[in-house]
Parts: C-alpha cells; structure tokens; sequence
C-alpha cells in the first residue's frame, strides 16, 4: 500500500471499494494483484475521483469528478434517447477534448 492510498480503501473490504468506484469486485481484485490487463490509467482515474476528490472541467456540467466523466464518456459510446441529459451528454463528450484523447491512447 503507498503513502497516497487514502486511508478509507486501506481498512475496508474489496466488495466496498468496488461498490464506492461502481466498478466490480473482480476489478478491484485483478488491480490489488497487479493482474489488470486492461487500461489502468483509466480505473486510476476513477479511484483519483471518488476517494481523492479530483475533478475535471466538463464543458456541459462544469466542474466534475473524474469518475464522474469517465462514466459518461462510457455512456457516451452508444447513443440512448431515455432523457434529455444523456442526449445532451452523448454530443458533448463525443466532442470533448477528454475522450478525443481517450480515443488515441
């Protein structure tokens, strides 16, 4: 455990910080034993929101969490017309400089 992992994830259990992040325990496991094959700058970026309170400036919600605009760039890869604010959030993160880069890495 380093010195900048926040006390909170330290003395609590896999499935709870799992939860926190909306993210599956298996995911949290995978990471603790360094098996993620995946893309770990993202998952970094949604511990940084939800347990260290790193925000981004989101051109249609203002300031946000980075866990906040991960998921809805995730939403943002398929169109849904359910409500207004995920139109609104599909054509804005479709457009936005954040996921233009997610996009190249």
């Amino acid at each position: 455990m380093s010195a900048a992992t926040p006390l909170y994830i330290a003395r609590t259990s896999q499935s709870r910080v799992a939860k926190r992040l909306n993210r599956s325990a298996s995911l949290v496991s995978y990471v603790l034993r360094a098996k993620y094959p995946r893309d770990m700058e993202a998952v970094e970026e949604v511990v940084r929101g939800v347990f260290m309170d790193c925000t981004v400036l989101c051109p249609a919600l203002g300031e946000i969490s980075t866990a906040a605009c991960r998921d809805w760039m995730l939403k943002a890869r398929s169109f849904s017309n359910e409500n207004s604010e995920r139109v609104r959030m599909y054509r804005t993160c479709r457009s936005c400089p954040r996921a233009k880069k997610e996009a190249v890495s």
